[in-house]
């Protein structure tokens, strides 16, 4: 169940870094190559989140915090890539993006919690249930 959490978690983790790759890079122009790269670093960027977020975990739980993590992270780079698209294009709007982007990442933050206090609550019941078994 964690490696198919960790695949999909790591898709959504690769569409982020595609989507800040192909902004900054497709400013100037549509070059076939620039969109080429964009492709690569959603590969390279899924595989490499999911390998993270699989890294000495025992359970669900922590995939979850980490994938959050991430996409809070990679919602600030989006950010910043469309701060850096509106500064060297001022006459595009991007406050629609940017006001995304902070929701997303309200979001992604908020779902760390949640998978916090699970995970919290989870070791919670099973030392009870150890306590209990070895009493």
């Amino acid at each position: 169940m964690r490696e198919a959490v960790a695949i999909t978690l790591g898709f959504f983790s690769g569409v982020l870094v595609y989507l800040m790759v192909a902004t900054v890079l497709t400013v100037r122009n549509g070059d076939p190559v620039r969109i080429l790269v964009a492709v690569v670093c959603f590969l390279v960027a899924m595989i490499l989140s999911a390998i993270w977020m699989l890294r000495g975990t025992t359970s669900v739980a922590p995939v979850f915090r980490r994938g959050f993590l991430l996409g809070a992270l990679e919602w600030i780079a989006i950010t910043a890539a469309a701060l850096y698209v509106k500064a060297y294009n001022p006459r595009l709007k991007s406050g629609v993006i940017i006001g995304f982007a902070v929701l997303m990442l309200a979001s992604c933050l908020i779902g760390y919690g949640v998978a916090h206090v699970y995970a919290r609550k989870l070791s919670d019941r099973k030392g009870a249930g150890a306590a209990a078994g070895a009493a």
